[in-house]
């Protein structure tokens, strides 16, 4: 059976799933543009037509799961025209560090941070010291409302019904990829980005936090409870962070 959760794993499956949502207008359009978009996309990656509707069922799911905010709910369908950026690129300067640096400032934050396992993040760093420039590359960056999103599309496949997209399953494969510390870095990047760009900016008034969207596993009927891991960092950590680096 042709469904998201049979289609090709590995590192070929997730850049053509990449691609889509890079190229995706997420303010709507008829639905012929976006079905043209996934069969463009399967010809051009090699993939069979055979999955054209398992793949246009997974996009409508994903833009149409709401996420909660402080005033109202919102999905990605809701996203103004204009106020998105994919593959935002960016740079900032590294001052000298060493994992025993960044492992102090995660076990200083372990006990008083739950969203990701820390103490666990800190005992797996083991680099040698660095210096430079961190590069790097933000799947999506969108604001809604006046908050700022950090987006990440994962192509996991971690089982094949939604339920395998869970909560639990989902903070398991953020700590066994070090996806936590990716988008700490993130944060991190788009944070000192904002606050050159946005009048008055805020990281508690303006950072709307980080949606890591694990495709297969989202579900418009069951919103965030499945395929959506959360987080929004808290400013001190991410001070101090910024501070560390």
């Amino acid at each position: 059976e042709k469904t998201i959760f049979s289609f090709p794993k590995g590192a070929h499956a997730g850049i053509f799933l990449h691609e889509i949502f890079e190229k995706l207008d997420f303010a709507g359009g008829p639905a012929e543009k976006r079905a043209d978009l996934v069969t463009t996309s399967l010809k051009n990656h090699g993939f069979s037509e055979e999955w054209q509707s398992s793949i246009c069922a997974m996009v409508d799911q994903v833009v149409s799961t709401r996420f909660s905010a402080q005033d109202c709910s919102f999905s990605l369908s809701d996203i103004r025209q204009g106020r998105w950026l994919t593959e935002l690129e960016f740079f900032f300067p590294l001052k000298f560090v060493t994992s025993s640096i960044l492992r102090e400032c995660f076990r200083t934050w372990s006990s008083r941070y739950e969203a990701v396992n820390l103490l666990d993040l800190a005992q797996s760093l083991r680099f040698r010291p660095a210096k430079g420039m961190i590069r790097g590359f933000m799947d999506m960056v969108f604001e809604h409302n006046g908050r700022y999103y950090l987006v990440d599309w994962k192509s996991n496949h971690l089982g094949y019904g939604v339920e395998a997209y869970g909560q639990e399953m989902l903070k398991a494969a953020m700590e066994e990829k070090l996806y936590s510390l990716q988008y700490l870095l993130y944060t991190v990047a788009l944070n000192r980005y904002l606050s050159l760009r946005v009048r008055d900016y805020e990281y508690s008034t303006h950072f709307g936090g980080v949606l890591y969207l694990f495709l297969r596993g989202m579900s418009m009927e069951r919103g965030e409870e499945f395929g959506v891991f959360r987080d929004n960092p808290p400013v001190e950590l991410i001070h101090e962070l910024t501070n560390c680096l």
